[in-house]
C-alpha cells in the first residue's frame, strides 16, 4: 500500500520581474516529478545538487506549495490537509533538515527545542512533554539525557545536534520521515553512526522514510528503491541493489560511474560527463540530458521522453534500451 503518492507536481519559481512586478521567467525547480512510496519502506531520491530534491522534500511536508499535480499521504491531499487541520498534518510528517547548525535557536535550550512540538501539536502537558523528550534522547543515543536537555546547541557537536533533529522529528510518532541530507554535514566517521541510527528508527518503528541524498552509498545501504533526479524531472527509478549493476539511464551510469572510481568497484570505463548543468530557467528542449549525453540523437534534441516501465522500473529516456 502506498503512503506517499507524488503525481505530476510542478514548482516553479518566479524571477526577473519586469517594471510592474510581473515575472517573466521561472525556475523549473520541479517539472511533473511522479513517484510513490509504499508504507515502511525506506525510499532514496539522488542527483546532483540543485536538480530539485530538497525544493521535493518541502513540498511534501508542506514547507511550500505545489503549483499543480497531486502529493497524497495516506491517501489526503497534504495541500488539503495542511488548510484543515495543521496539528494532525504535524503528526503525519516531518522532516529531518540538512543543516543540524542552521536549524537551533542559539538561544534555546535542547529541552525547550524538544518540548515544544509536544506542548504545541501532541496535546501533553509540561511534565509529560519533558518526560517524553528523555525518552527520546534515549532513543537517538544521546545519555545521559539530563545532560543533554539543559545544553544549548553550541555546547553539542554537530553530530549530537543531528541526533537531536532526528529525536525532534519522531516526537510526534509521524507516519512519514523526510531526511534533507541527514549526513552530508557530518564527518566521515560520524556519518556511519547516524546511517545505523537510521536503520534502527526504521526496524523499531516500521517508519516510512524518504531519504533526500546525493551520496550514492547512504541511499544504497539504507533504501530499497532509489529515484534519480535530474534539472526537476525524475529520469529513473529503481531497486537499490540495482544502482550499481543494472541502471538503465545513461544520467544514473554517469552518477554511478563516477562513484565507483572513487571506491574502487568495477563499473567497466568511466563516463565523464559534457559541459555543464543547463540552467534551470530556461531548460533544454527535448530531453533534458541531451546536451551532456554522449548518445542523444536527432529525437533526443526534439522530443522529451516519457517515463517507460521496464521490468517494473521507469526509465525517462529514448534509447535505454539500445544502451
Amino acid at each position: 500500500m502506498s503512503l506517499l503518492k507524488v503525481e505530476d507536481v510542478f514548482k516553479l519559481f518566479p524571477v526577473r520581474p519586469d517594471i510592474f512586478g510581473r515575472a517573466k521567467k521561472f525556475v523549473h525547480a520541479v517539472d511533473g516529478v511522479s513517484f510513490s512510496v509504499e508504507e515502511g519502506e525506506i525510499f532514496g531520491v539522488i542527483g546532483e545538487s540543485g536538480c530539485g530534491k530538497t525544493t521535493l522534500a518541502r513540498l511534501i511536508v508542506g514547507l511550500i506549495d505545489y503549483d499543480r499535480g497531486s502529493i497524497k499521504i495516506k491517501g489526503e491531499e497534504v495541500s488539503e490537509v495542511k488548510r484543515l487541520d495543521v496539528e494532525r498534518f504535524r503528526r503525519t510528517v516531518q522532516m529531518v533538515p540538512q543543516d543540524p547548525v542552521m536549524a537551533f535557536n542559539p538561544r534555546k535550550t535542547i529541552k525547550h527545542f524538544l518540548t515544544r512540538p509536544l506542548l504545541l501539536h501532541g496535546g501533553l502537558g509540561r511534565e509529560e512533554a519533558v518526560s517524553r523528550a528523555h525518552q527520546l534522547l534515549e532513543e537517538v543515543s544521546l545519555t545521559p539525557a539530563d545532560f543533554f536537555l539543559d545544553r544549548y546547541p553550541h555546547e553539542l557537536s554537530v553530530g549530537q545536534r543531528q541526533r537531536v533533529l532526528i529525536a525532534r522529528a519522531l516526537s510526534l510518532n509521524p507516519d512519514l520521515l523526510v531526511a534533507d541530507e541527514p549526513v552530508s554535514y557530518l564527518d566521515v566517521s560520524v556519518r556511519g553512526q547516524i546511517i545505523n541510527l537510521l536503520k534502527e528508527v526504521h526496524k523499531k518503528r516500521r517508519i516510512t522514510v524518504l531519504l533526500i541524498s546525493h551520496d550514492l552509498s547512504v541511499v544504497y545501504h539504507l533504501c530499497s528503491r532509489i529515484a534519480v533526479m535530474y534539472l526537476g524531472k525524475v529520469v529513473e527509478i529503481l531497486d537499490a541493489r540495482d544502482l550499481f549493476s543494472k541502471s538503465l539511464h545513461p544520467y544514473t551510469q554517469a552518477l554511478v560511474s563516477s562513484f565507483s572510481v572513487g571506491f574502487g568497484i568495477s563499473r567497466g570505463e568511466r563516463i565523464v560527463l559534457k559541459g555543464e548543468v543547463p540552467s534551470p530557467i530556461e531548460p533544454p528542449s527535448g530531453c533534458r540530458f541531451h546536451p551532456r549525453c554522449s548518445f542523444a540523437t536527432d529525437v533526443c534534441r526534439k522530443l522529451e521522453p516519457k517515463p517507460l516501465f521496464s521490468d517494473g522500473r521507469l526509465v525517462a529516456c529514448h534509447l535505454y534500451d539500445r544502451l
